[in-house]
């Protein structure tokens, strides 16, 4: 019951705080090649941060290296979103926080440690040497590790040796700024600040590379079905992290275990059928 009443309270706190239009006017602005989210221009790095992404992607045609793009903002948003919630809901509602830390906590225990990440890695790269390795896949994990659940699992030494989760680490005080705002346009402006300092430039220009930049350029559904196995074990359809989905798997395992013992014992009751 626990677990499930915390999932039930992290997705409700996004219908309550997060900001769908805003989120799909960025979305939109992206597959037309424009960015919505201007940085002060006082914000020197994070200025210059944006004008890179925005010259780069003003000169993509491909129309699916776009909706690629755009797929990658949203997960980078979605993760960081994330932990803003849970720590909302929690400082609104203070009595269902044990809900929350809870399905977090069985969520957190689950996770792939830096080690297992960088096993399945190399496990990839000796299945497929010719394919190149980029470093936006893993980035997108640790930064939900990060976001949702406040830590990396893994050794300081690991970390310090690990290029993506060294890179969400740099990025670490506009992550904690996403957190902390309950204001959804500076949220999603620091949202996007991480977005264009993490941009990863050699994966979209091995797209372009690989499918051309012409508008009529199809990306074939092994390179989609790549993509979308990265962004999968991120985010669910339904908003869940894969560590979530495991969790709640087990949650409704132990539900009904739980309920088929009770029925059974409510039936040698004598109470049983009381009305």
């Amino acid at each position: 019951f626990e677990g499930v009443l915390g999932l039930l309270l992290h997705e409700t706190g996004h219908l309550l705080f997060t900001d769908f239009a805003k989120v799909t006017e960025i979305s939109n602005g992206i597959r037309q090649n424009r960015l919505c989210m201007i940085p002060n221009t006082s914000m020197e790095d994070e200025y210059a941060a944006y004008e890179n992404v925005r010259d780069y992607i003003l000169g993509i045609k491909n129309t699916q290296i776009l909706n690629i793009i755009n797929m990658l903002w949203n997960s980078i948003s979605n993760a960081m979103e994330d932990g803003h919630i849970d720590m909302r809901v929690g400082k609104r509602y203070p009595g269902y926080k044990p809900y929350l830390d809870f399905i977090n906590d069985l969520c957190y225990e689950k996770l792939p440690s830096i080690s297992e990440i960088k096993a399945e890695r190399n496990k990839k790269m000796q299945e497929n040497p010719e394919e190149p390795v980029f470093l936006i896949s893993d980035f997108l994990k640790y930064l939900l590790f990060y976001s949702r659940y406040g830590y990396i699992k893994g050794e300081d030494w690991e970390i310090k040796k690990e290029e993506a989760a060294l890179k969400v680490y740099d990025l670490i005080d506009w992550i904690d700024f996403a957190k902390e705002e309950d204001n959804s346009e500076k949220r999603l402006l620091y949202q996007s600040i991480v977005f264009y300092k993490a941009f990863p430039y050699d994966y979209v220009d091995a797209m372009i590379n690989k499918y051309g930049n012409e508008e009529s350029s199809q990306v074939d559904e092994e390179s989609k079905s790549s993509l979308n196995d990265v962004l999968d074990s991120l985010v669910s359809p339904k908003g869940l992290s894969n560590a979530e989905g495991t969790a709640l798997s087990d949650i409704i395992k132990k539900t009904k275990d739980y309920s088929s013992t009770s029925e059974k014992d409510q039936g040698d009751s004598p109470e049983s059928n009381i009305p």
